[in-house]
């Protein structure tokens, strides 16, 4: 493996190289299963042992093959010390037993008291439990608290979008990215997690009324909707006064 130690979430690369020393081979991927302490089998992976495009059936005799599979950890996988195991069919122990450590982060299970309850599903992966928002007031940061809560383990890095619009919709200010300023991947939560973080848009001094919306989406697709078909949700609105 490319390292020793990695978070939950994170990807892998393994190297291995493989043999074909009689033919004809039957096998079309092998097996890599990750067990913990207890020696239970807590994921498994088949892979291709070179690529898909060059199976073993199309080997000859003698030849040596590099492969390079990458394959991400679970998200909800806590702290500790794992082995992978290589495995193939017909052969009745592991070909290979590599450990790797776990460090997990800290996790948190609760909303925190004070936050306005939501429960809003965003594509069936990550709901908005809560949130909170600070006062407003002009030409000052308006900061939005944010406790989303992972419905699932996801194997996409979803991002966070906070918009403010004015009343016809165009976009004022924005805060995009990761959760938590980019520290906690989607990848990387447990089913039930609740992860909590701080956003922040700049409220203008222009008078008129203003929009909170807030969502997720993919950055290599759309934006993830809610049970209700909307591609964001709406926090609440507020109007900033013409002070002349």
């Amino acid at each position: 493996f490319d390292r020793q130690e990695a978070a939950p979430g994170e990807l892998l690369t393994v190297r291995w190289v493989w043999e074909a020393t009689r033919l004809p081979i039957d096998v079309e991927s092998v097996t890599l299963a990750l067990r913990d302490e207890q020696n239970d089998t807590v994921h498994t992976w088949a892979l291709s042992p070179v690529s898909a495009w060059w199976p073993p059936r199309e080997w000859r005799a003698g030849e040596l093959w590099l492969g390079r599979p990458t394959l991400r950890l679970p998200g909800g996988l806590e702290s500790g010390y794992y082995v992978f195991e290589v495995e193939v069919a017909g052969c009745s122990t592991p070909l290979a037993r590599v450990p790797v450590e776990v460090v997990a982060p800290t996790r948190n299970w609760m909303v925190p008291s004070g936050m306005k309850t939501v429960g809003i599903s965003f594509g069936d992966v990550i709901e908005l439990a809560a949130y909170r928002v600070s006062e407003i007031a002009p030409e000052k940061p308006l900061e939005i608290e944010l406790a989303w809560r992972g419905l699932r383990e996801m194997e996409a890095s979803y991002r966070v979008y906070v918009h403010l619009l004015d009343e016809s919709g165009q976009l004022v200010d924005q805060s995009d990215g990761e959760p938590l300023d980019w520290h906690r991947p989607t990848t990387g939560w447990a089913e039930g997690e609740v992860v909590v973080e701080n956003r922040y848009v700049m409220v203008p001094e222009r008078a008129g009324r203003y929009v909170i919306r807030v969502g997720l989406y993919d950055p290599s697709g759309p934006r993830l909707l809610t049970t209700d078909g909307d591609d964001g949700y709406v926090l609440g609105t507020f109007d900033v006064l013409d002070t002349d």
